[in-house]
């Protein structure tokens, strides 16, 4: 990943911090700035959407800390001016004040669709910035979905770009002291909305149940007369060694299979 726009900001990855692991901190020190850390080789589809998972968690510390956006971005280029974001903005210092965001950058106009919601420091928050197309390579609709609330942006002609690369960003609104957010995982999916796995070619009646690899439950449900059970894995994203087990209506086991990763917008079917 490519850390732009370079110094002030900085970037670490943090081994445990907040009970979880593996993190990624971003940082930066001066007002007015705004930093993303960059994965290169999105491949948008012709038709469809563009999805941007990420959990997130603003840092505060007494005075040392202060508010501004933290989220995701999907960027045409390295520069950061000429891209889309959406995330959470911690507006002030008082508790559960802000709101969330889809962002516009062009070189000559920045535009905000922002939507009240609480954000409070040291907390974490799922998030997913979404991009729409209804014709080849001609972003519609910019989106952002916190747990049970969203905001959009029809896009207008002069709005519309085509990202190249996505990641993570923060931008720091004033000028004094620090702004720091960690951010547990990022996952991008074309096509295939990142809370769901999805598993097909079921009987009725048939129950699903996804498990981590410590064995526990993320999510199960009971497939209908169409055959499908879709799992809800908001928050979590990736599950490293994670199992699926199939249960007939009878709540026998039929198929246990563990898999090196299960990711968010993944197809599963039953085949045999």
């Amino acid at each position: 990943m490519t850390l732009v726009p370079g110094a002030p900001c900085t970037a670490w990855h943090r081994a445990s911090e907040y009970g979880r692991s593996g993190l990624v901190y971003l940082e930066v020190p001066a007002g007015n700035r705004e930093c993303a850390l960059l994965v290169q080789g999105v491949t948008l589809p012709n038709t469809g959407s563009i999805f941007v998972a990420f959990t997130a968690l603003i840092e505060g510390e007494g005075t040392r800390d202060q508010p501004g956006l933290f989220g995701a971005i999907l960027s045409q280029g390295t520069s950061l001016t000429h891209y889309y974001s959406g995330g959470f903005n911690k507006v002030d210092s008082s508790p559960s004040s802000g709101n969330i965001f889809a962002r516009v950058r062009t070189p000559t106009t920045t535009a905000t669709s922002p939507r009240a919601y609480g954000v409070n420091w040291k907390t974490w928050y799922n998030g997913v910035l979404a991009l729409d197309y209804i014709l080849p390579n001609v972003p519609s609709t910019l989106a952002f979905h916190a747990d049970g609330v969203y905001t959009d942006r029809s896009l207008a002609p002069h709005e519309r770009l085509t990202p190249n690369y996505a990641g993570l960003s923060i931008y720091k609104l004033t000028a004094p002291r620090w702004m720091r957010a960690y951010f547990d995982s990022i996952l991008v999916t074309v096509g295939e909305r990142p809370w769901i796995v999805r598993v097909e070619s079921l009987q009725p009646g048939w129950r699903v149940v996804l498990k981590d690899s410590s064995d526990n439950i993320i999510d199960s449900g009971v497939a209908g007369l169409g055959g499908v059970v879709e799992l809800n894995v908001r928050g979590v994203w990736i599950i490293m060694g994670g199992v699926i087990e199939l249960y007939d209506s009878s709540n026998n086991l039929l198929i246990s299979r563990s898999f090196p990763e299960i990711l968010g917008g993944d197809v599963y079917r039953v085949t045999g």
